[in-house]
């Protein structure tokens, strides 16, 4: 081969080996001068004579062909290009379709000759999302033709031939990506105080877009626990429309001798009249000249189903059966709820809620069944539990116990953007101090290109001030302790603030505990 600049593609070449037997073909990189040698590889090339004897070739077309497409990615619109060589003296006919699930173009070919060829074809809307491609290549009988290896008893290769290609073809798609900023009025706030939320929306060169968001706010807690990272709409939404791999059937199939066919549709037959539910397939495959199915090796019907009979049947999955005695007490396998009810309490169902199962409690006799708590006696516990901790007690004075803690506290699945591109949206902020994520989701509409985008801010809820208690864990009657609290300030606090913090007692009613 000639030298090729750097990046550029080296032409292909065609080259045959001189006789049968085992090669090896290297190809090397040399330097501009054509000496120094860069880069080497090496591939080892055909087989000996007692290899071809053992293994004959039974297809001759199909295996001397590789078309491979030029590119590998291309756009809507583009031209693409197979490439292959004709390893033949004559010409071969060619047949393309490519398309996708909802649509397919097809090409007849000229006449491809010998030597290298190419084909070309549109890339069209059949092939939005990527499509798939199937090349029938034919040749036409020649009498000429002969083969330089053992092959078939089968194969003749003055006969037609058929060769068959499929493959996928990357379709790249258009930029559909919107750009979402999220401003927060404040980063930082206190809890329950209101606040807001600014979208903007820009395209790629910066103009503004109209479209529809999905606004909501989470917990960012959660989202450690359970990470959930943006989605990439662009791709999550975009149709999958490369479809399966066209599939075919050639006659070919069907090139075997006229006894080869009886005998095969009569073991058939006596096979199915012995034995209905036996599972067979066509064995006869003309390219291979063999028969490998176990009900066809076998010399008699009985002795081909005797291979297909064992101790123990398996049975369907799909079904209900009772289980033999002594492994599993009569019960029946294969539905989950009917075996959890078994090892649930009677007064338990599985419609009962999961906080009805969590609460379950054992009756105080000990001998009586485990019966789950009810959704009254819940509430109760709840408010006594409340009345204990919520406002300090008598003496204490009143104090705001906040109990609007949610992991969303912001959901708003369908916001407009007009066509400025900005929209401001307000929000109280909820009881419970910590971060949260605000998520915005946007989609624009059909007629300006169904683009798609999403943006993300943190919003900080905090007090500027907070006071935790420290106090001793276990105290007896009549001991002196001494009580106080941590005081812990927020950045945004001024530095050099004074604080005056005030304890009190707080004195239970007259005969509580």
């Amino acid at each position: 081969l000639k030298s090729t600049t750097a990046g550029s593609r080296a032409p292909s070449c065609a080259m045959s080996l001189p006789s049968i037997g085992r090669f090896v073909g290297a190809v090397c990189a040399l330097d501009s001068d054509g000496v120094r040698r860069r880069v080497c590889s090496a591939v080892r090339l055909g087989r000996s004579e007692a290899s071809w004897r053992e293994r004959p070739l039974h297809d001759y077309l199909q295996m001397a062909l590789s078309p491979k497409l030029r590119n590998e990615t291309y756009a809507v619109g583009e031209m693409g290009t197979l490439t292959l060589y004709n390893p033949l003296s004559t010409p071969l006919l060619g047949l393309l379709a490519w398309g996708n699930a909802l649509s397919r173009s097809v090409l007849v070919t000229e006449p491809l000759p010998p030597g290298h060829v190419e084909i070309n074809f549109r890339v069209g809307g059949e092939c939005v999302g990527g499509c798939m491609l199937a090349l029938h290549l034919a040749a036409q009988a020649d009498d000429d033709r002969t083969l330089p290896v053992p092959a078939s008893p089968l194969l003749e290769p003055r006969a037609p031939m058929l060769a068959s290609f499929s493959m996928g073809v990357d379709v790249r798609e258009a930029e559909r990506r919107v750009s979402v900023a999220v401003a927060l009025d404040e980063s930082v706030a206190r809890p329950g105080e209101q606040s807001g939320v600014t979208l903007t929306l820009t395209d790629a060169s910066g103009a503004p877009v109209e479209g529809e968001v999905c606004l909501f706010a989470v917990d960012k807690s959660i989202l450690a626990l359970r990470p959930h990272p943006l989605a990439p709409l662009s791709s999550v939404l975009s149709p999958q429309l490369r479809g399966a791999s066209y599939a075919h059937r050639s006659s070919y199939s069907s090139l075997v001798s006229a006894a080869a066919l009886n005998a095969t549709a009569g073991r058939l037959a006596d096979l199915l009249a012995a034995d209905p539910w036996v599972s067979v397939s066509w064995p006869l495959d003309p390219s291979r000249g063999v028969v490998t199915h176990s009900l066809f090796e076998s010399a008699t019907v009985d002795d081909a189903l005797a291979n297909f009979e064992t101790p123990i049947t398996a049975m369907p999955n799909n079904r209900m059966y009772k289980m033999v005695d002594g492994f599993g007490g009569g019960n029946f396998v294969g539905d989950m709820p009917v075996m959890m009810a078994a090892a649930m309490p009677e007064s338990m169902s599985m419609d009962d809620s999961a906080g009805d199962m969590m609460m379950a409690r054992a009756d105080s006799t000990g001998g009586g069944p485990i019966a789950p708590m009810g959704r009254s006696e819940m509430s109760m516990f709840a408010s006594e539990a409340g009345s204990s901790n919520g406002g300090g007690g008598a003496g204490g004075g009143a104090l705001h116990v906040r109990s609007h803690f949610v992991t969303t506290p912001l959901f708003m699945p369908a916001v407009r953007v007009g066509a400025s591109g900005t929209v401001h949206v307000p929000w109280q902020l909820p009881d419970n101090a910590g971060a949260f994520e605000v998520r915005a989701y946007v989609a624009t509409s059909v007629e300006s290109g169904s683009h798609f985008g999403s943006g993300v801010a943190t919003q900080l809820v905090r007090k500027p001030v907070t006071l935790t208690a420290s106090v001793p864990r276990i105290a007896r009657v009549g001991d002196e302790l001494r009580c106080g609290v941590t005081v812990t300030g927020s950045p945004e606090l001024p530095s050099n603030t004074a604080l005056a913090v005030t304890l009190s007692v707080a004195q239970t009613d007259a005969g509580s505990e």
